[in-house]
């Protein structure tokens, strides 16, 4: 009698138990409910470790990195040259071994000199449009990349040295469909693989206009703001 009293109150020690943990979730998932979005997207949010100045003369850059390993560089004008020869680094170089992920946003105009120097863990990069030129020694010793995406429909000057020490039969360049001066960057580099992203029309209705006495008018066309091609439909299928 004494064991299966025992017993019993055993089985509901452990379904109190149980009904205990199943409220604490409940109220877990209410709280979480009821917060503004914004706070649930920040509480996930990767943070910042590292952040500061890097702009050239007369121009105005800045970098942050974050625990995610993204390296944005972001602003307007030129990337301060660096010069690892005279003890003079990039600010995030004693975080190198946290960079894995760069992005260069619109109208930041280059990327210095040694700006990713022994950033072994780098593994991407994208490249905004803005960008005309690369600095010398920018991806030496990059050992870890993989990819390096170019924005810009026409290729920036790229110095001979930008690649050194780095592997670049194990990088793929991604360029635009309609790209030009690309072969510049390609052609120097052994082994380096090339993948084109599609090109995307960005295109301008120009309404039909009636001829008069006094001109000839036209039908509705479309042209391209990227391309400059002109077509007779919005789905760009019938070029003239």
């Amino acid at each position: 009698m004494y064991y299966m009293r025992e017993t019993a109150r055993k089985k509901e020690r452990r379904i109190r138990m149980k009904k205990r943990i199943a409220s604490i979730l409940l109220a877990v998932m209410m709280i979480v409910t009821l917060l503004p979005l914004g706070l649930v997207d920040t509480a996930w949010a990767a943070t910042v470790v590292g952040s500061g100045d890097c702009s050239g003369y007369n121009s105005n850059v800045t970098w942050k990195l974050t625990s995610d390993g993204t390296l944005t560089i972001s602003g307007t004008g030129y990337m301060k040259a660096y010069y690892v020869y005279n003890g003079e680094y990039a600010p995030w170089y004693n975080l190198r071994s946290q960079v894995k992920k760069v992005i260069i946003t619109n109208g930041v105009t280059n990327t210095g000199g040694y700006t990713f120097y022994e950033c072994s863990n780098l593994e991407s990069v994208t490249i905004a449009d803005s960008v005309t030129a690369i600095g010398r020694y920018t991806f030496y010793e990059c050992s870890s990349l993989k990819s390096v995406t170019f924005q810009s429909t026409t290729a920036p000057s790229v110095d001979t040295n930008a690649w050194t020490g780095t592997d670049t039969s194990a990088v793929t360049l991604i360029i635009p469909e309609l790209g030009t001066g690309y072969r510049n960057i390609i052609v120097p580099l052994s082994g380096v693989n090339v993948k084109k992203t599609p090109h995307v029309h960005s295109l301008q209705k120009h309404k039909k206009v009636s001829p008069t006495c006094e001109e000839s008018g036209h039908v509705e066309y479309y042209t391209c703001s990227t391309c400059n091609r002109v077509y007779l439909d919005s789905s760009a299928t019938a070029e003239i």
